[in-house]
């Protein structure tokens, strides 16, 4: 078997981090509407609050079956979730806009001013 030019190894590493950014936004979004914290739905999925906020930042590659456990916890369809992203992917025109996601932080974000 061939092994893949450099290029189209970048390019894929580069729709891998697009997809992991827009499920993690998805994610952030189901969290908030349920007006929970990172801390409860990492709890609740089995890891640590950094580990959501990463995964909520797109900044880990997680296994598949991390991803399972959050939507679990936050009570959606893993399913549907994937299925979302991938449309977004297709049709960014339809994703929200950058900045968003700070601008969705709740007072229960547990984060200082100072």
């Amino acid at each position: 078997m061939k092994m893949p030019a450099a290029d189209d190894v970048a390019q894929m590493d580069a729709l891998v981090k697009e997809f992991l950014e827009l499920v993690g936004q998805l994610i952030n979004q189901r969290r908030v509407e349920l007006g929970k914290s990172q801390l409860e739905v990492a709890k609740i999925a089995g890891f640590s609050r950094t580990e959501m906020h990463n995964i909520e930042r797109g900044h880990t590659d997680e296994k598949l079956g991390t991803l399972f456990r959050v939507c679990h916890a936050l009570q959606m369809s893993f399913g549907a979730a994937i299925l979302h992203a991938l449309y977004l992917m297709d049709h960014p025109e339809f994703r929200a806009p950058a900045g968003t996601l700070k601008n969705l932080r709740g007072k229960r974000s547990g984060r200082s001013l100072h």
